[in-house]
């Protein structure tokens, strides 16, 4: 259906795969920082891609593209169809290991083991089976080698639906008869999906073609970039460059702008197109008429380059789309202007028959699936849930591209081409046309109140840019309470080691003249998989430089105070993007310890962005303007974000030393130098402290070497490790925590000393101080409070339990959010809202509150469980009526702030609480919306 490629014919057979493994893969992965080779270690990898390609060109020949889907497994578009658990199973079966024996243990248990693996280095399970086979097998020293061209043979078969498990086996173990133990490792990390490059992808399409980047990122195809880019001096042609039926590209994406909704009008010149924002998947539907059959076939093509033909259907006949949309496009015999080739973008939803409405995005596949399963006579009118496209361009029609073409053309031609919509399958997408700020508010206010993800706003007069993201389209969705707002891409620069790894990520600072430096803005340790952490370490184990030994090159590498937290550093030029959401931005002393001067609150990574580097993460202009408008403490907000610790900020007024009225004389036998303000929920300011002590008889200083009377001490009081307070603590001189003198002064007595109550102190004091407390530091004479537990509680050994908890003691999960439970409401005199009073007791335990205010509240929950049964009430108000009227009251009432509606609460299922304590962590509440 589609301009064909040619294939670029060889001088050569293809080499076997031990080429690939011992003049590629290896000699980059044993490639490691060395202080004794002045070289940098990219520039060194540099030459060992350079060196392959060029032999590649000099033995072989112009077509890499079979060598290029083993390089590269992670961009191959085969499914291999077999998953991890999958792949342990043949290989414990292949080789017979005993079931009862430690490795079967542990690779049956590895995925949930990620903590205990990363302890024993066993994190790669390629390489962890690989050692099972080696015990087995041994050393592999005679053996026929297996050639590219087979190799990708018996992958290609392995992807063929037909395909038995038993095949499957068949074909491994013909393929582990051919390699070596090396080879093996290799071979299982292609299997798995894995990347291999370990960051250097572009640095090898770039030495293959200086145009092959950039054509790897308009089609995401390794076929399409590898034939067509075959000589390194002739560019890519501008025919390259523009959109072919047949052949995928990356789709023209819109734009989150930091603007008021008046500057937006400004921005398109006070005329422009409004449109719902979509909860689906991007697919670019490439029509042509076969002339054989004078009928229509279709391929789907994701965002990504991904074909989805075989399960929406090549042609009428089959898939779970293409045989609904028969008829809907011109009638190709009564119309001359017939459609021979077309490509429209638009959006694949899923629709609810029996409740009228759009499915979220998760169920796209399942439904689609379904309707492929299911048998050609079936009814449609049967099925509960149908596959739903709506077209928002045309790019393409006859032969012509339609890239240049303002969109107010494009539009009018498509609403001719489809001149038959199916409502609920396919129909072109409504617009309405907007001119003023007000206009783009209604919007907005309206998608609230209908449970729409957002707008989308257009330049009528715009084109469409391949691959791009610009302001000629500009998305707009409501600012959720407790969200950052986009995710945000952080490289990583450093690693604490721990039984979870925490990763130290950062942005890119730029200097001009090509030169960068790269600031700590948070440390990530939630939402990791283990196949996520196995990815990370396999393309950053040979660079991460242990920081005790070699200190990262400031201020290239700024990590900020929280240097001390980390153990090891890499170089960002060799590094890894993840993707991160965050709920807010702490401006708090927290933050201040990263070298960009705020940290993101409650982050966690949501995916490693494989397809960027150093140069495409964010850079610390993105996130200053990001910080903004989003910061956690903007006082102008009517709903503020809940901050991480709520303090309580003492503002009585400070006395002078000499007017204070003597309230005890608890502390007349001490002088004190206060050296740092107290930090914690309940904050006092180091002036407010020496008040204090002055007040009940203690005397400040400012000096160590102070003159002490008989009976006299001097007392250091610090909550921070500074220089100063290190330099006393190296004179002998023991700093305690100011917080002592409050349980003092609370109790009206100097009280035993505690181990927290020690900043800095020699051994001999520690020895001394713990036998006032237990084994687990609680206090034998002393009260404790809330917080104080909590910490004795964190040093307390973990026990295991012969029945595990049902879920983890999370005081602090929800601590600061308040959530508004929604569940249906009863018209009775006689009855009260009844709702699950286990969801209340999770959330008040774990530090939610809740409340019946909807624009004070960080989350509605919508509960739509009863302790009974009430079907025998007829005026019985549904829960859908209840969302429905908090829906309406947010956006008929959410006010107006700096030119943009001000934040909504999520509404959600109430599984996403279980989903959180489940991940212990706030998890995105994107899955679960409730949309009823």
């Amino acid at each position: 259906m589609s301009e064909e490629l040619k294939e670029p014919k060889n001088r050569a057979p293809l080499p076997n795969f031990s080429h690939l493994v011992y003049d590629l893969f290896e000699k980059l992965d044993t490639c490691v920082k060395s202080p004794h080779i002045p070289e940098s270690l990219r520039s060194r990898k540099t030459k060992i891609i350079e060196q392959f390609v060029q032999k590649w060109r000099f033995e072989i020949g112009d077509n890499i593209y079979p060598a290029s889907r083993l390089i590269f497994p992670n961009l191959d578009k085969r499914h291999y169809n077999i998953k991890d658990f999958t792949l342990i199973k043949f290989i414990l079966d292949i080789f017979q290991v005993p079931k009862d024996s430690e490795d079967t243990k542990i690779l049956r248990n590895w995925k949930g083991k990620y903590e205990n693996r990363m302890r024993s280095n066993k994190n790669d399970l390629a390489q962890l089976l690989t050692g099972v086979i080696k015990a087995r097998r041994g050393a592999v020293l005679d053996r026929p080698e297996i050639s590219i061209d087979r190799l990708n043979e018996l992958l290609d078969t392995m992807t063929r639906p037909e395909t038995k498990p038993s095949d499957q086996k068949k074909i491994l173990t013909e393929i582990f008869n051919h390699v070596d133990n090396i080879e093996l490792k290799w071979f299982l990390r292609i299997l798995l999906k894995r990347k291999l490059m370990g960051g250097m992808d572009f640095t090898f399409f770039r030495q293959w073609h200086p145009d092959a980047v950039e054509l790897l990122q308009l089609v995401n195809d390794l076929k399409t970039v590898f034939w067509e880019l075959t000589d390194r001096l002739i560019p890519l042609p501008e025919a390259g460059r523009v959109i072919r039926v047949g052949r995928a590209f990356r789709p023209q994406l819109a734009m989150r702008p930091n603007r008021t909704y008046d500057q937006i009008a400004t921005l398109f010149d006070n005329n422009f197109y409004i449109e719902d924002k979509l909860d689906g998947e991007r697919i670019l539907i490439h029509i042509s008429l076969n002339d054989t059959t004078q009928q229509h076939e279709f391929k789907y093509f994701s965002r990504s380059g991904t074909d989805y033909t075989y399960l929406y259907g090549s042609n009428y006949e089959e898939g779970a789309f293409s045989p609904f949309i028969k008829g809907c496009f011109i009638d190709l015999k009564d119309d001359t202007k017939e459609i021979r080739s077309m490509v429209l973008d638009g959006e694949f939803l899923v629709y609810d028959n029996k409740r009228n409405v759009i499915l979220p995005f998760g169920a796209l596949k399942s439904a689609s699936l379904t309707r492929l399963m299911e048998e050609k006579n079936d009814s449609e009118d049967s099925q509960e849930t149908q596959v739903y496209f709506v077209v928002y361009d045309l790019v393409f029609l006859n032969g012509t591209s339609f890239q240049d073409k303002a969109l107010k053309v494009r539009r009018n031609l498509l609403n001719k081409i489809l001149a038959n919509p199916i409502p609920n399958r396919i129909e072109v997408i409504k617009y309405t046309e907007g001119h003023v700020g007000s206009d783009i508010e209604a919007a907005m206010r309206s998608a609230i109140h209908d449970n729409r993800e957002g707008i989308v706003v257009k330049n009528p007069k715009s084109k469409y840019y391949i691959a791009s993201r610009n302001l000629n389209w500009v998305k707009i969705k409501p600012e959720y309470l407790e969200e950052f707002g986009e995710n945000i891409d952080l490289i990583i620069l450093g690693k604490r080691k721990g039984l979870k790894n925490a990763y130290i990520c950062g942005l890119r600072e730029s200097l001009g003249n090509d030169r960068y430096r790269f600031l700590s803005l948070a440390r990530i340790a939630n939402g990791f998989t283990g196949q996520m952490y196995e990815e990370i370490e396999h393309s950053l184990g040979s660079k991460w430089v242990n920081i005790r030994k070699t200190q990262p090159p400031y201020p290239y590498i700024d990590l900020g105070e929280i240097s001390s937290m980390v153990d090891y550093w890499v170089d960002p030029k060799e590094s890894v993007v993840l993707e991160i959401k965050a709920r807010s931005i702490d401006i708090g002393d927290g933050g201040k310890r990263y070298a960009a001067g705020t940290t993101l609150y409650n982050a966690y990574c949501v995916r490693i962005r494989s397809d960027k580097d150093f140069l495409s993460c964010s850079t610390f202009a993105d996130y200053k303007e990001i910080k903004t408008s989003k910061s956690r403490h903007k006082t102008e907000k009517t709903h503020s974000l809940m901050s991480k610790r709520k303090r309580t900020i003492v503002t009585e007024p400070i006395l002078a030393k000499q007017s204070v009225s003597s309230k005890s004389s608890i502390f007349k036998d001490y002088i004190f130098y206060v050296l740092s303000d107290m930090l914690g929920e309940k904050r006092y300011s180091i002036a407010q402290l020496e008040a204090l002590l002055v007040e009940n008889g203690g005397r400040i200083t400012k000096n160590d070497c102070v003159a002490l009377a008989d009976g006299e001490r001097l007392v250091l009081l610090s909550d921070k490790i500074t220089f100063k307070v290190t330099e006393y603590f190296n004179k002998g001189l023991n700093v305690f925590r100011p917080g002592f003198i409050l349980k003092c002064l609370q109790l009206k007595t100097i009280i035993p000393l505690q181990i927290n109550d020690i900043l800095l102190a020699d051994e001999s004091l520690i020895e001394k101080v713990k036998k006032n407390s237990d084994r687990f530091g609680d206090s034998y004479t002393s009260p404790i409070d809330r917080k104080e537990l909590r910490m004795l509680m964190k040093g307390i050994p973990k026990i295991k339990l012969e029945h595990p908890l049902k879920f983890p003691l999370l005081y602090n999960l929800f601590k600061g959010l308040k959530f508004y439970i929604a569940r249906p409401c009863y018209r009775s005199p006689f009855l009260t809202n009844v709702m699950s009073p286990y969801l209340l007791e999770v959330i008040v335990i774990l530090g939610g509150f809740l409340t019946t205010d909807i624009f004070q509240c960080s989350f509605i929950i919508v509960d739509t469980s009863t302790t009974f049964n009430y079907s025998w009430l007829t005026e019985e108000a549904t829960i859908q009526d209840e969302v429905g009227s908090l829906r309406k009251k947010l956006g008929d009432d959410l006010p107006i702030v700096k030119g943009v509606l001000d934040k909504v609460p999520r509404i959600v299922e109430k599984e996403w609480v279980f989903k959180c304590i489940q991940e212990g962590t706030i998890v995105a509440a994107d899955g679960y919306n409730y949309i009823g």
